[in-house]
């Protein structure tokens, strides 16, 4: 299965970084055998298909970017 990402940007120039800040939340959707493979333990719900991770992203320098990629 493949990543799926998700953009959010706040515009205006009152804010943080100018132009706007970016940041990026990345999903990924782990079954019971991949977090076996990474020696992680999978509880029942990862048995179920209910199971996920999230990891959230920005820019550490809080420069923010041009925007959001297509």
């Amino acid at each position: 299965m493949r990543p799926a990402s998700l953009c959010f940007t706040r515009a205006g120039a009152d804010k943080v970084g100018g132009a706007g800040d970016t940041a990026t939340l990345d999903v990924y959707f782990l079954t019971a055998e991949i977090l076996a493979a990474e020696d992680s333990a999978a509880g029942p719900e990862f048995r179920s298909g209910a199971g996920y991770r999230v990891s959230v992203t920005a820019a550490a320098d809080g420069s923010g970017t041009d925007g959001c990629s297509d």
